[in-house]
């Protein structure tokens, strides 16, 4: 079982519902994956530094940083994204549940 957070935006009635926890998407595809979620400035920012330490750094140093960069993504990539719905978006959070996947999540805020 997951546990998801239930936001819905008060004046258009959207929902939107994410998981809370580790995201094995974005431990492997970092800043894609980011910019995928909108998450623009952490991107960028990410990717500016991964560029510039590609050229600092020896090989082994370099490797470090992208794993535990990755290991970060990984962390805390849900949490930047409830954060981007609830400040950003004005999203406000309905429930916090545990269910097997995201369609059960939005069937038990509906109960």
């Amino acid at each position: 079982m997951s546990f998801f957070c239930v936001l819905e935006n008060n004046s258009t009635s959207e929902i939107e519902i994410i998981k809370i926890g580790f995201s094995w998407k974005a431990f492997f595809l970092t800043f894609i994956w980011g910019l995928a979620n909108k998450l623009w400035l952490i991107s960028a920012v990410y990717l500016i530094i991964s560029s510039l330490f590609w050229f600092v750094l020896d090989n082994g140093l370099f490797y470090f940083f992208i794993g535990v960069s990755s290991v970060f993504w990984g962390v805390y990539g849900n949490d930047s994204i409830l954060n981007y719905y609830n400040k950003k978006l004005n999203f406000d959070v309905v429930k916090l549940t545990s269910a097997p996947n995201a369609n059960n999540a939005f069937f038990i805020s509906k109960t």
